[in-house]
């Protein structure tokens, strides 16, 4: 309910903006198109400019230039429709494997009536089935060879060869069982303690090198170094699925606390990672809401972390999301691999980012 009064509050008390405001909003939104690298969100971006123009009307040269962003617009989305349509091609004939064939297809079917995308989407169908049933007749093989060897150990394990089998094993089992108990005995965990890390020191927990961010006598904040290396930190959206989404909601925050807890930490390890009230604050420059407070054991740096550990994290030379909302509610800002902060945002869906998780960990 307070967020839904935050939300109705910041509606009510927004004034129209003045042509100039307007004109400047979509001046500053053609400045920003050399900071896209997708030409579909590019073209996005031209078509808001030029609706803002529009809304200006006569004000200096708003109709010029809503004309100019118009064709731009045009550009940039047949750009991406001839860069999808050969990405696609090249998929298609790499594809090995049925599921390989699932992009191609999807793409060709967002380009219907685009050169030949129609036959080639009905290529890839056609190949996808061939190799699913190629499969599933090689499955019914294997299954009928299962079938046989089964058979054959039954026969033997009914013949007096099994007997005599169990009966020099048995005589063994008394020795392997104390050799198993001794050896899961010694067997003991790696304890890391981070009582003489400093700010800026690499150190090692979990599957990964983390920069200390900073410390204090109870707990140590620690950033994610090398995310290049992990595949599954490689071009992760923000959210699944393109659509308005804040920390709280997206897809990133719930595989973070879930998934990737789960795979690269032990049980004793996860319990050392703590629990932190999150505060999350809106995008002033754009009027976008940051959301809900949560609370998290992992989360991304927030920018004003960029200035706070501005001298340690310099190491990180990668663009990264961040835990803030970009220029719309479907987007998100990020850090440039110069660790500036890209308060515009990208598409949450997009694939062109790495993730950098931040901790806090118990030192003892």
């Amino acid at each position: 309910m307070a967020d839904n009064k935050k939300n109705d509050s910041k509606k009510a008390s927004a004034a129209p903006l003045s042509p100039e405001e307007l004109y400047e909003k979509a001046r500053k939104l053609m400045d920003i198109h050399s900071l896209i690298v997708q030409d579909s969100f590019r073209a996005e971006t031209y078509q808001r400019a030029a609706e803002l123009f529009r809304q200006a009307g006569d004000y200096k040269d708003s109709g010029e230039k809503a004309k100019e962003c118009l064709s731009l617009s045009k550009e940039a989305m047949s750009a991406h429709r001839e860069n999808l349509y050969r990405k696609s091609v090249r998929q298609l004939q790499n594809a090995r494997n049925v599921e390989d064939y699932d992009k191609p297809i999807s793409s060709f079917k967002e380009l219907s009536g685009y050169k030949d995308s129609d036959t080639l989407c009905q290529e890839a169908v056609s190949r996808q089935e061939a190799l699913e049933s190629t499969m599933l007749n090689h499955r019914k093989n294997i299954i009928a060879v299962l079938l046989t060897a089964v058979a054959a150990l039954a026969v033997f394990f009914l013949s007096p060869a099994w007997t005599a089998f169990t009966q020099g094993a048995s005589r063994s089992a008394a020795s392997s069982a104390a050799a198993v108990d001794s050896s899961a005995a010694s067997s003991t965990e790696s304890y890391v303690s981070f009582q003489d890390s400093q700010p800026g020191d690499e150190v090692s927990f979990g599957s990964f090198q983390w920069l200390v961010l900073d410390k204090n006598e109870r707990q140590v904040r620690l950033l994610l170094l090398h995310a290049e290396k992990s595949a599954d930190l490689r071009g992760r959206p923000y959210n699944d699925f393109q659509k308005d989404v804040t920390w709280e909601t997206c897809t990133l925050r719930q595989w973070l606390n879930s998934e990737f807890l789960e795979k690269y930490f032990s049980e004793n390890e996860q319990k050392r990672i703590l629990e932190k009230e999150i505060t999350h604050v809106d995008n002033s420059s754009y009027g976008i809401d940051g959301g809900s407070d949560t609370v998290d054991k992992v989360t991304l740096l927030k920018p004003e972390d960029l200035t706070r550990y501005a001298g340690t994290i310099s190491r990180i030379r990668m663009n990264c999301w961040l835990m803030c909302p970009g220029n719309q509610p479907d987007t998100a800002a990020y850090m440039s691999a110069r660790n500036s902060f890209m308060e515009y945002g990208y598409p949450v869906s997009g694939t062109d980012f790495y993730v950098c998780p931040v901790i806090v960990v118990t030192i003892k």
